[in-house]
């Protein structure tokens, strides 16, 4: 049996019906629409839909944060935090 990743993932971006309730940054976002729940910042890029192949690990994680691009630079800052690479470093690396 699947642990259920995916649906659950697609449960919290409302792409099927689920029951019970779904919280973001402590907010109930189990009845808000998919579009709502992007501009609050959660999204899904499902895996192995090869859309963006050529872009780099900065490159994609910048595309889901494209919503809020006036505050990139802090969400830049925080996933060189978070991913401990430097901005010549290991993070500019082409996805394999």
């Amino acid at each position: 049996m699947a642990p259920g990743k995916t649906s659950t993932l697609n449960g919290i971006v409302n792409l099927v019906r689920s029951s019970g309730r779904v919280s973001f940054l402590n907010d109930d976002i189990s009845r808000s629409q998919t579009h709502q729940i992007v501009r609050r910042g959660l999204a899904l890029v499902p895996e192995g839909r090869r859309v963006f192949t050529n872009l780099t690990i900065e490159e994609n994680l910048r595309m889901g944060a494209y919503n809020n691009l006036a505050g990139y630079a802090r969400l830049r800052d925080r996933m060189y935090a978070l991913f401990r690479g430097s901005r010549s470093g290991a993070i500019r690396w082409r996805a394999p």
